[in-house]
């Protein structure tokens, strides 16, 4: 429940960032200090920025994110990104009452990603990577998790072993803005990125328990792994479960990030 709150949170925290964005783009022209671009030439000091990822804890557990921005022109740069972080398992399965969790033996996940910035030569004063850009970006997540869950079936209680996992592979299109400090500092802000994602979920049980009764209990499994997705409660709910426990399905994604880093 706090996790889902903290994400909630964030989620309307990026949006009111996007606004406030759009209004102060003229003034923060001015108080920036990269230097301008002179006669279609990048500014060449400093080409090159890691970044550390501060938003991910608010969305993913255990999180240490980052990234690598490499300016490639006045107005163009390349971006790699990725890191460890676990999955927000439930600690609660709503749609069957019989079936509860117990602990935690095993959780990994990690996350790599790429995007191509055209810093929009409209909007901005300074060349790259200051401003507001447009982004393409392809990125990919891999989450694993092994727990013990409890099923009771009239006055018979049975431990259960489970093995757990998330996929995404996304394609998107992301709209950000980074500000840069002093010339040496960065805020980077991916204020709005849908995207297409390729969704595969995964819940595997072992231990006694009747075919129809792991069938339900695994479908009450993979929706409760989904609903700590919010936007894909409703869209995924009439997807197919496969008797392995696995269901596939394209929908919509969405990143949002804020980071701050270094250039050298």
């Amino acid at each position: 429940m706090k996790k889902n709150t903290a994400q909630s949170t964030f989620i309307s925290f990026c949006f009111f960032l996007m606004l406030l964005c759009s209004f102060s783009i003229a003034s923060a022209q001015t108080t920036d200090t990269i230097t301008p671009a002179k006669s279609g030439a990048p500014e060449k000091s400093h080409p090159n920025t890691i970044k550390l990822n501060i938003s991910a804890p608010f969305v993913y557990n255990n999180a240490l994110m980052g990234s690598y921005e490499r300016v490639l022109s006045p107005h163009t740069s390349f971006t790699i990104y990725g890191g460890y972080c676990e999955f927000p398992s439930p600690s609660i399965i709503a749609d069957n009452a019989n079936l509860k969790f117990i602990n935690n033996k095993q959780k990994s996940g990690f996350a790599i990603g790429a995007d191509y910035r055209f810093y929009l030569v409209g909007e901005n004063k300074y060349a790259a990577p200051r401003g507001v850009y447009l982004a393409p970006f392809i990125s990919y997540y891999s989450f694993t998790n092994a727990r013990s869950l409890t099923y009771t079936d009239s006055d018979t209680t049975t431990q259960l072993e489970g093995k757990f996992g998330a996929n995404f592979f996304n394609v998107g299109a992301s709209l950000g803005y980074q500000f840069v400090i002093k010339k040496r500092f960065v805020i980077d802000m991916v204020l709005f990125g849908p995207s297409f994602t390729a969704y595969k979920f995964s819940a595997k049980l072992q231990g006694y328990i009747s075919g129809d009764n792991l069938t339900q209990a695994q479908k009450d499994i993979l929706n409760a792994l989904k609903d700590k997705f919010p936007f894909l409660k409703n869209l995924a709910d009439n997807k197919e479960v496969s008797t392995d426990g696995i269901t596939k399905f394209g929908s919509i994604g969405f990143r949002y990030s804020i980071s701050i880093g270094y250039r050298f």
